[in-house]
């Protein structure tokens, strides 16, 4: 209730809605091509982690910033077998970040077992190489199906 009374504190005092709709409703031609990329790349594994990869090459032929690059997580969102997917990060210092979220399993505690943390349903970590890259997988894999079994035996 208190963000919709904010909203309409705004909207008394003037600010103009349309205005505000319209610069966050737009994005980069460059932005809008690298979700097209994402949307056309990503992977999906047996159980239904999805998942995506942000090289440096990438980030650098789409000419986006690694905010933009790192803001595509949400792209493969709404996946309906896919509960639980990440966007991993390639930064110039070799740094390899995973964006993780989800709509079900809790992720943290993966997310700790790759020097990361965060919330239930939005968590960060680390890969030190891409060679973790499939242990990663792997391990996420196993989160969803042991979530999905859990769901078929609540229905």
């Amino acid at each position: 209730s208190s963000t919709f009374m904010a909203a309409a504190f705004l909207v008394d005092a003037g600010v103009d809605l349309g205005y505000v709709d319209n610069n966050l409703s737009v994005e980069t031609l460059e932005t809008l091509k690298l979700r097209g990329h994402v949307l056309s790349n990503f992977k999906i594994s047996e159980n239904g982690f999805a998942y995506a990869i942000m090289d440096r090459k990438t980030i650098e032929e789409y000419k986006v910033s690694d905010e933009d690059a790192a803001a595509q997580v949400s792209t493969i969102s709404t996946i309906e077998t896919a509960p639980v997917w990440a966007l991993f990060i390639e930064y110039p210092d070799d740094e390899i970040r995973i964006r993780l979220r989800s709509r079900g399993p809790v992720i943290n505690d993966l997310a700790a077992e790759f020097g990361g943390g965060g919330h239930p349903k939005a968590s960060g970590a680390k890969l030190t190489n891409w060679e973790e890259l499939p242990l990663f997988v792997e391990k996420a894999d196993a989160l969803v199906k042991e979530y999905k079994k859990t769901l078929e035996k609540n229905n």
